[in-house]
């Protein structure tokens, strides 16, 4: 059997601001007294209530330090090496395997696929070994050049949507012939009537 090679996955490094996401909802959570305050001093003429132009400020600073843990966890996220992307592009089909119940990996089958969304999207039958192993849990390995690999862990989950299932159809429409045609081709109707399972694979952290 060809052995599987783990390759390692970037990872963005981990920044001191990575908890500001949670900073902001405390202080969201910290102004909504104070609006509710303002307005009942507002109603009772105490001259203690927080000004609106006090009020700004602080949403303002919750909506900064919201948007910019957001943002750092965004780059926080796996992401596929830049050379396996690159062979990704150049290439017709991928390779993939499974791990079975006693553990051992499962023979190497060609796919077509897509790319998009800085994930690899194909479908598949949901009577394949492939959906049975990945619904219990199994990843899935991916080479872009060939049954031989290198190969690299990838995270399967099973994708409930017909707009990203046409979307991906166009994408085999452009790619392969025969899906030009009309055959094998992803849709939202066949997605959304079971016929098919869409994947999305996504690096493993």
């Amino acid at each position: 059997m060809t052995p599987i090679v783990n390759r390692p996955v970037r990872n963005a490094r981990r920044s001191p601001f990575d908890g500001l996401r949670v900073s902001g909802w405390h202080c969201a959570a910290a102004i909504l007294p104070l609006m509710l305050s303002s307005s009942k001093h507002e109603r009772t003429g105490c001259r203690r209530a927080v000004s609106p132009r006090c009020l700004s400020v602080l949403l303002l600073v919750a909506a900064l330090l919201l948007s910019t843990g957001s943002a750092i966890a965004q780059q926080a996220r796996p992401s596929f090496p830049p050379e396996f992307v690159a062979q990704l592009k150049g290439a017709d089909e991928i390779h993939v395997a499974t791990v079975r119940k006693d553990g051992t990996r499962s023979s190497v089958v060609p796919v077509w696929f897509g790319w998009m969304d800085d994930a690899i999207w194909f479908t598949t039958s949901p009577t394949s070994h492939k959906a049975k192993r990945i619904q219990r849990g199994s990843p899935l390995f991916v080479s872009a050049t060939g049954k031989d690999g290198p190969f690299i862990k990838t995270k399967a989950e099973i994708i409930r949507d017909g707009a990203v299932a046409d979307r991906l159809g166009e994408l085999y429409k452009d790619k392969y012939w025969i899906a030009w045609m009309g055959f094998f081709r992803p849709s939202a109707s066949r997605n959304e009537s079971g016929k098919t399972i869409l994947l999305r694979l996504t690096p493993m952290p």
